[in-house]
């Protein structure tokens, strides 16, 4: 919930720039990056992932970024990244942006992700990294996507009225939201676009007696490691560390489970 700017790190190799989809500038995270193998996920069992998919599609109101895909299978990885466009920056501003904050909208990219979630089917959300760490950003969301790590949703926090605690108890992945740290009044690392908050239930803020959100106490038992949670050696923990990146678990207090950021603040 800091600030701080992506060093450039041995572990991410960048193909020659293209355009700005993965599918033309991969992002690749090194296998061995991070203290170990985090545990294998298994395969979604082929008629609860058709299921869901049947559901998708049988459910056109559901329009929605984080919509489930409805292709056969499992789709390719095809997130991309690119400046922000003039919706979403309208959207935005007097919400999650506005005048004074640490970084202009010029210096922010949106991410359009595809992600597993807990329901086996494959859906696709929205972040608002930095620019300068987007395509980086979106490496390790690939990776991620490979292994089949679950996320919930993800969706931008103006769908909140860029209320951190709504997007919380929701349950969202997010980014860029220009804020004081919690408990502060320095500028978060997310005003800067350089943090993600990753499954927030899974991955509460703990804190003595406080726990955000507060459905997070049925996961302050990091040992009982369940779907989506980020633990030492997962594909999170080892993705953002390939990145360089700070994870709020390892911090002594608070713990930040669901908090990656460049400057590990």
């Amino acid at each position: 919930m800091r600030r701080a700017w992506l060093l450039c790190v041995p572990w991410i190799v960048l193909a020659a720039c293209g355009e700005s989809s993965v599918s033309e500038t991969e992002v690749e995270i090194a296998a061995d990056a991070g203290p170990a193998d985090g545990a294998d996920r298994p395969e979604p069992p082929p008629d609860a992932a058709d299921a869901s998919l049947r559901d998708a599609a049988a459910s056109p109101a559901d329009s929605g970024p984080d919509a489930a895909l409805v292709e056969a299978g499992a789709p390719a990885f095809d997130g991309t990244q690119g400046a922000l466009p003039p919706a979403v920056r309208t959207r935005m501003t007097g919400s999650s942006w506005r005048q004074g904050c640490p970084v202009s909208l010029d210096g922010l990219a949106l991410l359009s992700v595809p992600h597993w979630g807990f329901d086996a089917a494959v859906h696709r959300g929205e972040l608002v990294v930095a620019a300068s760490v987007a395509e980086a950003t979106l490496g390790v969301f690939r990776a991620l996507y490979d292994e089949r790590f679950p996320i919930d949703k993800m969706r931008l926090v103006d769908e909140y009225d860029a209320n951190d605690d709504r997007s919380m108890a929701d349950n969202n992945t997010s980014a860029f939201n220009c804020r004081r740290i919690t408990g502060g009044s320095s500028w978060s690392a997310h005003s800067y676009g350089t943090a993600i908050d990753l499954n927030p239930r899974q991955n509460p803020y703990v804190k003595g007696a406080t726990v955000l959100p507060p459905e997070g106490s049925a996961f302050l038992d990091r040992t009982d490691v369940r779907p989506g949670m980020a633990v030492e050696g997962s594909g999170p923990v080892r993705g953002f560390d390939a990145l360089g990146w700070g994870w709020g678990g390892r911090w002594s207090s608070p713990k930040d489970y669901q908090h990656f950021s460049a400057d590990n603040r």
